[in-house]
């Protein structure tokens, strides 16, 4: 298949950045409206896709992970990839900082160490089971983990654990 598709979520003002940057390069997206809270973005490209997966990054959502070069590149750009994974995946928290969920526990993980290196403060991995309402790849999975981090000490977490006292 040569198309690349995804989420555009629930606040499309967040995610049209990423749209516009994908056509400033020059790919053509196409933009498909699910109910009145989704939207996804489809990019007819075989070298699109080719670059991606020469890149490391894959498909299907028990397949995701970071690419292991996405370690060694600055902090700066270690977090511009946090914050985009946050948009994708993310939200953000009435107390502060982000949380982000997934059914992909290292995925999950490596976005944690990320946050960690680059000074963030996060709390514990939790698991939640999953009350059957959650799809992804259209499937119903049985547990949920999720994480919440932020730029300062003060942790909206349940059991007052950091896990990283780094500053940025």
């Amino acid at each position: 298949d040569c198309t690349t598709s995804f989420s555009l979520g629930s606040d499309r003002s967040k995610s049209q950045k990423y749209v516009e940057f994908l056509e400033d390069i020059g790919f053509k997206v196409k933009i498909s409206y699910g109910d009145t809270t989704s939207a996804e973005a489809h990019v007819a490209s075989k070298y699109f896709v080719l670059l991606l997966q020469q890149l490391g990054f894959k498909t299907g959502t028990l397949n995701k992970d970071v690419p292991d070069w996405i370690f060694d590149l600055s902090h700066d750009l270690q977090y511009e990839f946090l914050m985009g994974f946050i948009d994708a995946d993310g939200s953000v928290l009435k107390t502060g900082g982000w949380m982000f969920s997934g059914i992909n526990k290292r995925l999950i993980e490596r976005m944690q160490n990320i946050a960690n290196r680059i000074g963030f403060f996060s709390g514990k991995i939790t698991v939640h089971e999953n009350s059957g309402i959650s799809y992804w790849g259209g499937k119903c999975h049985p547990f949920v983990y999720e994480v919440s981090v932020r730029r300062d000490s003060r942790m909206a977490k349940k059991n007052n654990e950091v896990v990283s006292e780094k500053i940025f």
